[in-house]
């Protein structure tokens, strides 16, 4: 370890001393550059934690109704944002909840923190009176816009 010139006296001191044994000034190798360097390095890991590690997405998606699809709407809700994550996740949005809808998005629900699509997905009408109750399946046309969405992000 090499030694640093003391801030007040410049007497050589080790960077990690408490004390200048020849001045008694508290932290002598400590200089304002290292608090600079310091808050660099909180200032990038705070950026890459919120930014990289998953902060909510900006996009906010695309508005599509029950009115436009009539029969084939699979939702118990009026409205939702339809939505792409990167790669190809595709996602609804009602207020603030996020549920993923097609296959790879609902293999990462649990850890991008979405909800289980079940919870707003409606029941099929076709299926009353059989025994068995099924969804009804989100429209093909559906999935394609939300995935052209992130074609173009």
């Amino acid at each position: 370890m090499a030694l640093t010139p003391c801030k007040t006296c410049s007497n050589q001191v080790a960077p990690t001393a408490k004390v200048c044994p020849g001045c008694g000034v508290k932290n002598p190798g400590i200089r304002l550059k290292h608090y600079f360097y310091g808050l660099a390095f909180i200032t990038v890991a705070g950026w890459f934690f919120i930014k990289v590690l998953g902060a909510p997405s900006t996009a906010h998606g695309e508005k599509i109704t029950a009115e436009e699809y009539g029969q084939e709407w699979p939702f118990t809700v009026p409205a939702v944002l339809l939505d792409c994550e990167p790669p190809a996740y595709t996602v609804v949005r009602v207020g603030d909840t996020t549920y993923a809808v097609n296959g790879s998005a609902r293999s990462k629900a649990a850890k991008m923190g979405w909800h289980d699509l079940t919870e707003i997905w409606r029941d099929d009408p076709k299926s009353v009176g059989t025994g068995t109750t099924w969804k009804v399946p989100p429209p093909t046309e559906m999935i394609q816009r939300a995935l052209a969405r992130c074609s173009k992000s």
